[in-house]
């Protein structure tokens, strides 16, 4: 998916079980550094805790554009 993304685009990680917790501060511009950042990130989440969705959904829709 990140390989999609334009030099123009932003992104933001989120991951979601009983709380809902962004990776960055605010959603950052696409670049090698950033999707590092990222991949490592997602690489090293373990499943566990709730699945209350909607506090990521709602963490991601109230982030700035």
């Amino acid at each position: 998916m990140l390989k999609l993304c334009r030099e123009k685009d932003t992104i933001q990680v989120i991951t979601f079980a009983s709380q809902a917790h962004p990776l960055f501060e605010k959603p950052v511009p696409v670049n090698a550094e950033n999707i590092g950042k990222a991949l490592a990130f997602t690489g090293g989440i373990r499943g566990g805790g709730g699945t209350e969705m909607l506090k990521g959904v709602q963490l991601a829709i109230d982030q700035p554009i």
